[in-house]
Formats: C-alpha cells, structure tokens, sequence
C-alpha cells in the first residue's frame, strides 16, 4: 500500500512550525490530526499532553495574544469539546 493511501486510511498528525523550534524560544506550533477514512468512535478523545517537569506555558484557550494561546478547530460535522 502506498503512504497515500495509507493517509486516507489511517489516522496521522502532522507537526510544523513558522520556526526552527529551539530549546528556551516561544515558537508557534501548528499540529493537524487527521481521522482517516473511519473517523473517531463516538466518545472518544484525541489528548495533547505536556511534560509536567519543564518550563512551557500553561495552555489557555480564551486570549490569542497571550502566551499558551491553544485554538482547535474542525472540518467535521462534529461537536468539539474543549
């Protein structure tokens, strides 16, 4: 099977930044998940963890100037919940 058609298949994520990410630089991440060809079983979750023991923001979802800033979006007819 090729990996394109694997893609349609599969579920896969994707992580790219505006930046060469660097250890002790605030950076932009953009990381798309894709479902693949049978989606997500209802309730379930896709969870973006952090390492306890470092020294990232904390995420906050409600001010996009503000460092942690985390936006999730959808192409779905779903309903996220965040």
């Amino acid at each position: 099977m090729r990996p394109e058609e694997k893609e349609k298949l599969f579920c896969y994520t994707d992580l790219s930044s505006r930046e060469e990410i660097c250890a002790g630089n605030i950076g932009y991440w953009l990381i798309t998940y894709t479902a693949g060809l049978h989606g997500i079983d209802d309730n379930d979750s896709i969870i973006i963890t952090r390492r306890a023991a470092d020294d990232s923001s904390i995420p906050q979802f409600t001010s996009p100037v503000e460092v942690g800033f985390i936006q999730v979006t959808t192409v779905g007819n779903v309903n996220l919940l965040i």
